[in-house]
């Protein structure tokens, strides 16, 4: 059982207490320099201190990166069973292949989900048959369509 009285001993540091005199390793000036702004106030990280930001400051030396990373691509894309019936021809077989073939994803799509939406349709003019692949993900409406 443990109690107070049996707990081990953490053997850990004590923190340094700056600003407590000369003989503490870190009195007078408590590691912070002689007078300025890096003494009495805050400093942004960026600051070199005599120098020029657009000279030699920590912006300048960081490396400029180039180009332009768009914030909205996706790997994935959402399709209804429908608009697939309706492009492909029946008895399709669909793949990720036939998917691009037809126009209905670009080429930087990895994985597509198909559902039924919001129609009542409960069966399709256009038999078509899926690729047991993981690529192609089926919502329950579209299994129960297809079976």
């Amino acid at each position: 059982m443990i109690t107070l009285s049996n707990l081990p001993k953490l053997v850990t540091q004590k923190k340094q207490r700056v600003g407590r005199g000369i003989g503490s390793n870190r009195g007078k000036n408590a590691g912070k320099g002689n007078k300025g702004q890096t003494k009495r106030g805050h400093i942004p990280i960026f600051f070199a201190g005599r120098q020029s930001d657009a000279g030699s400051g920590i912006m300048a030396r960081s490396p400029k990166i180039k180009g332009f990373k768009a914030w909205d691509t996706k790997s994935h894309k959402v399709l209804y069973i429908e608009r697939i019936a309706a492009t492909l021809e029946s008895g399709a077989v669909i793949n990720m292949e036939s998917l691009l073939k037809a126009g209905l994803i670009i080429d930087k799509i990895k994985t597509v989900k198909i559902i039924k939406g919001n129609s009542e349709t409960t069966e399709l003019d256009n038999p078509i048959k899926f690729d047991e692949i993981e690529n192609i993900v089926l919502s329950k409406g579209v299994k129960e369509l297809l079976k």
